[in-house]
């Protein structure tokens, strides 16, 4: 291709150079917040290309929970294995070399984030430049971002083969895709589940350039083996692309329906897709049927998760159902997830979608079936599909535990986000700046919605507490207290002075730390009565689990919440105070405490003043 034909195309298709370049780099900033192995899966994801590099040959399942995930298809391991080969990790290959937080644990629906990370967090081994374990998760990372791009780019052309020339079609397809929470969250992590994005995507638009009937660009014949060898990766990839034989026989039959005696023709074309399928993936499956005792390798699945009891499998249904919706825009059933939006962030979503949906019946009314058929053939491709992976997906949760996730939709994102952008754009009824301004508007949209998912949601959970501003610390009531050689306690900020009997005060501290400490230690901070004893306790490592005094910065103040939540039998009338201090959690030797608001007997600060209800 020429320089001027290359200028012209990207010229024509700049929406998706646009998006493109946006979603790699709010993906990168994903990859690069989201704390190390806080996903409930990296471990086991990062886990098997460590076992990969380091035994050379494939694991099996286990119960054990922080083991490979040995029951996922090998590709994306074995290629992230060959990615981060250069790359020194020292200590074992079968564990994770990070110090679990010992306070982790929490109860659902507690108040705050606290103690929410299973390991400790923002300390010198996670910090750039990147080395050993943290590299090597960085390079495995974009290896998720290079599938979820390849997943963006090929909604897009797909789009385009829908609709050829229709630019805000095809990009708001794509930016629907590019910018959604959960591809994001997930491309910044070490999992195989962008795989079986790009995968879906890419069985998809090739169906799309094969389907009889339809236009087809120079070489057309040749899409159907290159489907098969799509779907064969795909199967090598992630399970999940079983579902993708949908698409492909759908496409298979529409070649029979177009043409219904040039049986050669389709049994030729059948071969041609399904001997690179069954040559490059079909090995794995037949593993699994003489290890696990069925070729998709689910009964491996059962051995780390647990099958779903059938007195319970449809037991909470609506809000397994919820967690299953909410899934496909950025939220979980399970685990310490770090991205879980506001609740009016999902019903907008639910809301844009009922429209699209509305507008795409609409649409399909006005059709046409002729001349159009394989092109209205091609939407039901779409359609089906969708409904397909639905069906898979609901299957699978209700029979394993902790499998309500949006993110098992990822094979058909690309048809759903077809339809949708179809359904929107309907309402459109001329072409024009209507559907251009429709089209812009949505896309950012989402973009706002993903930009706001990791700077509203993670960082704030998992990035080290903010640093006090000059105008925060004029607002607080100062202290006088210095903690060993680790720290000064400057100020503190309660949210209230009266509290009843089972509710949560929040108390900021705000700290100056003196130096790094060689050991971690842990803040404990209670609501004390002289009469009662600890009304209120939380122990924790600053920044509510993820600032470790290791990883402290001298002198940057910095202003940490703990949210204390009394005991339901509390005594009131009551007249109660705060006490805060730091101790080894080895020993439970507290550090010394001295200034004017410290009791050196107790090797505590004691600030405030609260009635208890």
């Amino acid at each position: 291709m020429t320089a001027a034909r290359l200028r012209a195309a990207a010229r024509r298709h700049r929406m998706l150079l646009l998006i493109l370049g946006g979603h790699l780099l709010l993906g990168a900033a994903y990859g690069l917040r989201l704390p190390l192995f806080e996903s409930p899966d990296e471990p086991g994801h990062y886990l098997y290309v460590r076992y990969l590099q380091a035994y050379r040959r494939l694991p099996v399942q286990t119960e054990v929970f922080e083991a490979p995930r040995a029951h996922h298809p090998p590709l994306y391991y074995a290629l992230g294995a060959l990615l981060a080969a250069p790359v020194d990790i020292p200590g074992s290959p079968d564990a994770i070399a990070m110090q679990p937080n010992p306070k982790f644990g929490y109860e659902q629906g507690a108040p705050g984030n606290d103690n929410k990370a299973v390991f400790v967090h923002n300390g010198p081994e996670e910090q750039w430049p990147y080395r050993g374990q943290a590299l090597a998760v960085h390079l495995l990372r974009l290896l998720s971002l290079a599938f979820a791009a390849l997943g963006v780019a090929a909604t897009y052309a797909a789009a385009w083969r829908l609709r050829p020339g229709d630019a805000a079609f095809a990009g708001l397809a794509a930016g629907l895709v590019a910018f959604n929470p959960m591809v994001l969250y997930m491309s910044g992590l070490v999992n195989n589940d962008t795989s079986a994005l790009a995968s879906g995507a890419l069985v998809v638009w090739l169906a799309g350039r094969v389907w009889p009937g339809l236009p087809r660009s120079r070489g057309g014949e040749w899409g159907w083996p290159l489907m098969g060898v799509a779907l064969g990766l795909g199967l090598l990839l992630k399970s999940s692309a079983l579902v993708l034989v949908v698409p492909v026989g759908l496409a298979l039959v529409a070649g029979v329906q177009a043409e219904p005696r040039a049986w050669a023709r389709h049994a030729a074309r059948a071969l041609a897709v399904f001997a690179p399928t069954l040559a490059i993936g079909g090995w794995w499956y037949l593993r699994n049927l003489r290890l696990y005792g069925d070729f998709t390798g689910n009964t491996a699945v059962a051995i780390v998760s647990g099958r779903v009891p059938a007195a319970e499998r449809w037991v909470d249904l609506p809000r397994k159902v919820s967690w299953l919706l909410q899934g496909l825009y950025g939220c979980g059933p399970v685990g310490p997830l770090s991205l879980c939006l506001p609740r009016p962030i999902y019903l907008t979503a639910a809301a844009l979608a009922l429209v699209g949906l509305i507008g795409l019946v609409a649409a399909v009314r006005r059709a046409r079936p002729a001349p159009r058929q394989a092109l209205l053939q091609l939407w039901l491709m779409h359609a089906l599909t969708a409904l397909a992976t639905t069906g898979a997906v609901v299957v699978y949760a209700l029979s394993y535990q902790n499998t309500w996730g949006g993110r098992f939709f990822f094979p058909a994102f690309l048809s759903l986000a077809v339809l949708l952008a179809a359904g929107w754009l309907a309402w459109c009824r001329r072409a024009g700046q209507c559907r251009s301004r429709v089209a812009a508007a949505l896309v950012l949209l989402n973009l706002g919605v993903g930009v706001y998912a990791l700077v509203g949601q993670v960082l704030p959970r998992y990035g080290p507490p903010p640093t006090a501003t000059p105008l925060a610390l004029s607002r607080a009531a100062p202290l006088e207290a210095r903690l060993g050689e680790a720290a000064e306690v400057v100020g503190y900020r309660l949210d209230r002075q009266t509290v009843g009997a089972g509710e949560v005060l929040a108390v900021t501290v705000y700290w100056r730390p003196l130096a790094a400490t060689p050991i971690p230690y842990t803040v404990f901070i209670h609501v004390f009565s002289p009469a009662h004893g600890s009304l209120a306790q939380r122990d924790t490592y600053p920044g509510l689990g993820v600032y470790p005094t290791t990883g402290w910065k001298p002198g940057r103040v910095f202003a940490d919440t703990y949210r204390l939540k009394l005991l339901e039998n509390a005594t009131a009338p009551d007249e109660a105070y705060i006490v805060l201090g730091l101790y080894d959690e080895a020993t439970g030797e507290r550090l010394p405490a001295h200034g004017a608001d410290a009791v050196p007997e107790e090797s505590w600060v004691a600030f405030g003043h609260v009635t208890v209800r």
